[in-house]
């Protein structure tokens, strides 16, 4: 696994921007990984009342993304203090399949991250 300092957007710019970020640049250590709590990875229900995760005590900050089937980010939020948030009225999610992603960041710095988890919204 690569790991790399990024920004908060750089860190949930896009699926494809973030697996770019990290391509080639190695550290020693590897970063710590965040778990998706709600959605839980592969749900399958209504839409989100709020994201959840698990918490890094290194990360001063959280990012997170949502992005839709064909890698279109559809929301973002950097600055979160703590491990969740609640979805916001304007992400009225339709049916279909969505990715969320969230970086712990510490000054600045990419220090953890949960990688892309897939939750399918039914009405």
């Amino acid at each position: 696994m690569f790991a790399v300092a990024v920004s908060a957007a750089a860190a949930c710019a896009t699926p494809s921007i973030a697996k770019e970020s990290v391509a080639g640049t190695q550290k020693a250590e590897e970063p710590k990984v965040i778990q998706h709590q709600v959605p839980r990875r592969d749900f399958v229900g209504h839409q989100p009342d709020k994201f959840e995760w698990t918490a890094v005590p290194e990360a001063d900050h959280y990012a997170i993304g949502v992005w839709n089937e064909v890698d279109r980010l559809l929301w973002r939020q950097d600055g979160i203090s703590g491990t969740s948030v609640p979805r916001p009225a304007e992400l009225d999610l339709d049916e279909g399949t969505y990715f969320w992603l969230v970086s712990g960041l510490r000054n600045g710095q990419e220090i953890a991250k949960s990688g892309l988890a897939a939750f399918v919204v039914e009405k």
